[in-house]
């Protein structure tokens, strides 16, 4: 049986993680689809209860107190404005803890498949050195040192805009007006499937919006770029 490459263990690694991401995504994700139903057929049920009690002609302070606190409370950030965490808080941060956890992975594997091509190949590993992000170190070993040029600019670009999202959710909490990369963000939240900013639920801020769409699309995004990679070396 043939030795294993240091390579090829990295890849078998990031394969399974890959795999255990998309598991992870769904199973969280239908869960919460799960509950979310749940909850609107509980709705559902108490308002036929308040309508069969005080009449449907009128709206009263009743069924408005009664169904608020069943279901919702007032935002510090937002006054006045019942909201269900089940479809707001715990939505946005589900997606907002993967994204991050998916940014952190990458970044992560990305330093040991640099570092395992450079032992094989005997060459320097500039990923653990210098202030470039891990993306940016990442990238000039793999096209000036180890010569992978597989790598299309679109999805270098695709790569730098998770970086990008994942710095805003993690350093600012999803406000985009907060970060650097401002403009960039406006304009993915206009033509990236799965982001958009919502001005509402907090007044004063506009935070960027994570559904289901974008987290699989970068899941996605990460495979293709390992794939590539591990294609050329």
């Amino acid at each position: 049986m043939p030795d294993v490459t240091r390579v090829e263990l990295v890849k078998q690694r990031i394969e399974f993680g890959m795999e255990n991401l998309e598991i992870y995504l769904e199973f969280a994700e239908s869960h919460l689809q799960k509950e979310q139903e749940r909850q609107g057929n509980e709705v559902k049920n108490l308002d036929q209860a308040l309508i069969d009690t005080f009449g449907d002609s009128l709206e009263t302070d009743a069924d408005v107190e009664i169904l608020q606190q069943r279901w919702g409370c007032d935002d510090p950030d937002a006054p006045n404005t019942p909201y269900s965490p089940l479809n707001s808080v715990f939505p946005r941060c589900l997606r907002y803890s993967f994204v991050a956890f998916v940014g952190l992975l990458f970044e992560s594997e990305l330093r040991i498949f640099c570092n395992s091509v450079a032992i094989e190949r005997s060459l320097q590993s500039s990923t653990t050195k210098g202030k470039e992000s891990a993306l940016e170190q990442a990238k000039e070993f793999l096209i000036k040192q180890a010569d992978v040029k597989t790598v299309s600019d679109n999805l270098w670009r695709e790569l730098h805009d998770m970086v990008k999202i994942r710095n805003c959710i993690v350093h600012f909490g999803g406000r985009i007006d907060a970060s650097k990369h401002k403009n960039r963000l406006e304009h993915l939240s206009k033509t990236k499937k799965g982001l958009w900013i919502d001005s509402l639920e907090r007044p004063g801020d506009r935070l960027l919006i994570v559904e289901r769409a974008y987290c699989e699309s970068i899941v996605k995004t990460v495979r293709t770029f390992f794939d590539s990679v591990f294609a050329a070396v």
